[in-house]
Order: structure tokens, then sequence, then C-alpha cells
């Protein structure tokens, strides 16, 4: 069993937080030139100005843009973007179509929780956390009515390390500085406080101290998960709490990433590959302010003979300076620089910038509007060029998070179901964007069955194709409700009721056709 005492986990967090040390100034260059106004990896004074090196804004706008496109194509907030869906070790037809009308219970309630909550907030600030290229998020029991509570971390506060035979992220670890001592057991009632603690709060009820939280899996035990969740006093390295849970969706953090290197840690984010044109672009932005300003207040020169003292000159309107008869005093020098090039340069990479962060619109609103193809179009080129990312973000944070809310309601005795471990039960996408991915597999299938039809034939085609399976395989697509799909037994009768009547008319002397056109 691994089990960490309190010096043991802080030479863990010691470790991780070397390695982490490796990306910060990455890191803190991004924040810099797109989001200073976020808690820095370095020391912020809390209201100071954090923007005095930005000099182009494409960049902020272009991040505030990715969120919000990603936000409405993986997890927009007017659609139930996922699905429970019976796993392929439910084989039998009749059982997963039982299954599947519980489980769309069961997702609606998860739904219902989800809105309920401070989600919509805190996914903001992961996918702002995202365009960097990683992100922490926990998910609890709710408070004041709601049954869930999501808090997105900072960056800064938050360390990886990997573990496990994969090498994947395993110990989540947080710092929290200054927390009162005597508000300890308000935040974790479980808490048990050091007599050390105990005397400093009694000698000083308003001491603080630093804390480290360290949630890890004890990988003796691979067929179940079984989580640790500790917390240790850097004062005197005591054990604050220390809880063990079981079961998928016994992590309560949440570590999506928008793309990862082989053998990094962290994730790397748009923002990562966009980061020199930013540079450029502020560079060269700053470049032509200097410009204007030289042009706008002038270069001059001035003969070297004694006569004025530039220290005394100053060029405002109206001035009128003494100069000697030979001598040609102030001269205006104009700067040879061509910043044409400059422009051509700027524009070039904030186009950069925009398709990094998938930021290109759909023009302008005076012009002709954009067709529901063209749309449809864009979209679905979108989500190919978010396919490996999205695929990503699914797997990390999206099943990762419907595992953790039906491992709390299981235990909270809200649910009873499997778990969704992809076997029994597996978390389908239903955002914009993986219905995108799946219109080319939909435009597949009713290509064969048009062509199929078109070249043998109506009558010649349904010997080929199964109409049954074509609904069914389509229904799926489609994620429409099983409710608005006719059972098999209901279809059989209507089609026996079908050629019983066509007989008895026949029967009385006209044809089926010509007694339904009477």
């Amino acid at each position: 069993m691994i089990k960490h005492t309190g010096q043991e986990l802080l030479k863990r967090f010691g470790r991780a937080r070397s390695n982490r040390s490796n990306w910060e100034d990455l890191w803190q260059d991004i924040y810099d030139l797109t989001m200073p106004a976020r808690e820095g990896f370095y020391e912020n004074v809390p209201g100071e100005e954090r923007s005095e090196e930005i000099f182009d804004e494409t960049a902020l706008v272009s991040l505030a843009d990715f969120v919000s496109r990603i936000q409405q194509g993986v997890i927009p907030s007017h659609l139930m973007w996922f699905r429970l869906e019976p796993g392929p070790e439910i084989e039998d037809p009749q059982e997963r179509k039982k299954l599947q009308a519980e489980l769309d219970i069961v997702g609606r309630f998860i739904w219902d929780a989800i809105v309920n909550s401070n989600f919509a907030n805190e996914s903001q600030e992961v996918l702002t956390d995202i365009a960097v290229g990683w992100s922490t998020l926990t998910i609890d029991d709710g408070i004041d009515g709601a049954l869930l509570s999501f808090k997105a971390l900072p960056q800064a506060q938050t360390f990886w390390d990997v573990g496990g035979p994969i090498r994947e992220v395993d110990g989540v670890f947080r710092v929290r500085e200054k927390i009162r001592i005597s508000d300890i057991k308000l935040i974790w009632p479980d808490a048990t406080i050091s007599e050390n603690l105990q005397g400093v709060m009694r000698g000083n009820p308003d001491a603080v101290t630093n804390l480290v939280e360290a949630s890890y899996r004890d990988w003796d035990d691979l067929r179940t998960p079984v989580y640790r969740y500790q917390i240790v006093a850097g004062a005197d390295k005591s054990m604050i709490l220390d809880d063990e849970s079981r079961g998928l969706g016994a992590r309560p953090y949440v570590t999506p990433r928008w793309a990862v290197a082989a053998g990094e840690v962290y994730g790397r984010g748009p923002l990562v590959s966009a980061l020199p044109a930013i540079r450029t672009t502020n560079l060269v932005t700053e470049m032509i302010l200097e410009n204007a300003q030289m042009a706008i207040s002038g270069l001059w020169q001035v003969d070297d003979d004694g006569t004025i003292n530039v220290d005394n000159v100053e060029i405002v309107p109206g001035a009128v300076y003494a100069r000697p008869p030979d001598s040609r005093g102030l001269e205006r020098t104009d700067s040879p620089s061509n910043f044409n090039v400059a422009d051509i340069i700027l524009s070039q990479q904030q186009e950069n910038i925009r398709k990094a962060l998938f930021s290109q619109n759909l023009g302008p609103l005076d012009q002709t509007p954009r067709s529901a193809t063209e749309i449809n179009a864009r979209m679905q080129d979108l989500a190919e060029q978010t396919a490996g990312p999205s695929g990503r973000l699914k797997a990390e944070w999206l099943d990762k998070m419907i595992q953790r809310i039906v491992w709390l309601f299981t235990r909270a005795g809200i649910l009873e179901m499997p778990q969704v471990d992809g076997k029994a039960i597996r978390v389908v996408a239903k955002s914009p964007l993986a219905r995108a991915q799946k219109f080319e597999e939909i435009e597949r299938i009713r290509g064969f069955a048009g062509d199929v039809i078109g070249m043998l034939g109506p009558q010649a085609g349904q010997l080929y194709i199964d109409h049954d399976e074509l609904v069914d395989e389509l229904q799926a697509k489609w994620e429409v409700p099983q409710k608005m799909v006719r059972p098999t037994a209901e279809r059989e009768r209507m089609l026996a009721s079908a050629a019983e009547l066509a007989q008895s008319q026949q029967a009385g002397g006209l044809p089926a056709q010509a007694q339904i056109g009477q």
C-alpha cells in the first residue's frame, strides 16, 4: 500500500515543484502578453498594472474567441453535450435498447445537476488555462441547494507528477498559502490539527500556515482505483488530513490537456504555438508607435556652434527661437524607415495568431449573410482542425468529469448504476464539434444507400439494404431519442396489418392501389 507520511509527501511535492520550474518562464511570457490580469508564477502585487508590455491586442481578443468557440463547440450551455450509452459488454440488442432508455433518464438528471451548478463559470476558466496547455478542475458535492460544485484551480498553485505503469498524470499537488489555523476545521471538518499548530493558534488566534493538498493513486491495486487525498502543514510537516477513496471517479481532480509532447507531463496549448507571432506583433507594433511618435513630434538637429543650448529647447506650438545670421538653427530630420513593410509583417503575424486560436470569423455583419451550408462547412472544418485536441478533452475532461459525478451521486445515495468505465457504460460526446465529425459518416451511409437504389432500382435495392439496420444506424448517428423510433414488434404488427388489408382489397376485385385511390 502506498501511503506517504507528511515528510514523504512534501519531498514528492518538492520534486514536482522542481520539474515544473522548467516551464514557468514560458508560461509567464504567455501570461504577460495574453492574460496579464491572471495570477502569475512569480510575485504579484494585487491591483498592479501588468499590461505595460502589450502593444498589440490581437492575442487577447483571439484568446476570448478561442474560449467561446471551444466552449460552444464542446460544452455548449444550451445543449446536452453528452450521452450515456451501453458499452460493448452489453451485446443483446433488446437489452441495449432497454438499458439505453434508463440511461437517458440518468443522463438528463446529471445534465440538470450540471446546468444548475457553477460549471458554466468554471469551464470558462478551464478553457482559458487549456489555451496555455493544461488545467486542473475539482468536482465535489455542492452547497446551497446545488448538487455539484466545480472549481478551476489557478495554474500557479498547481503541480503535477507522473506515476503508474503507463506514466500518466498521477499526483496532483496544490499549495494553499496563509490559511488561518482556526479555519482549517471549518474547511475540512475531519482535519486533525497537531499540538504544535494548536499552540501557535492559542498564542495568536490569527496565525496562518501554508498547506499542501495532494491526491495520488495507490498503484498496488491495478483493478480497483484507490486514491489517497492528503493535506500536510508546511510549518511542522504534520498530516492534517488523510483520506482514502475507491472506484472510478474517486479522484477529486480532473486534469485535461490540449496536446502533449512525448515524455512531457504538462500540455502544450495553442498559445504556445502562437507565442512567436505574439512576440513579433508586439515588437512591430511598438516600433510602429515609436515611429509614429517621431513622425508627430519630429526628429531635430542643430549645428553645434555653441549658440543654442539644446537642453533649454522645447518644441511647442508658437515658440520662437533666435538664431545667428549664418546659422541654420533647428532643422527637422525625417526618418527614412519604410513602415509599409511593417504593416505587411504585422498583418501576416496577426493572421497567424487568429489561425492558431481558431479565431477566423464569418466576415463583417454588413456583408451578405453566410448560408447555412457554409456555416456547417466551417463547423466541420473546425471539427477537423481540432479533432485531436477534442478527443483528448473528451477523454481527460468530459469522461473523467461524468465518472466523478456518478461516483459522487452513488456515494450520496442519489444514483444506483454500474461504473461508467467504457465497457458496461460509456460516455458519448454530443457537442456540435462531435456531431460535425459524425456528419461525414452519415453522408457516407446516405451516399451508399442512394447509389445502391439508384443503380439497381428501388425493388432490387431492398434486397441488399436492411432497412431496420439502416434506420438503427442513422438513429444512433443522429442521436435521436429511442422513444421516437417504433419498436421492432410494433413495426412487424403494422406490416402484417398492411398485408392483410392488401389481401382483403384484392379479394374484393380491385388492386390495392386502386382501392386506396378510391
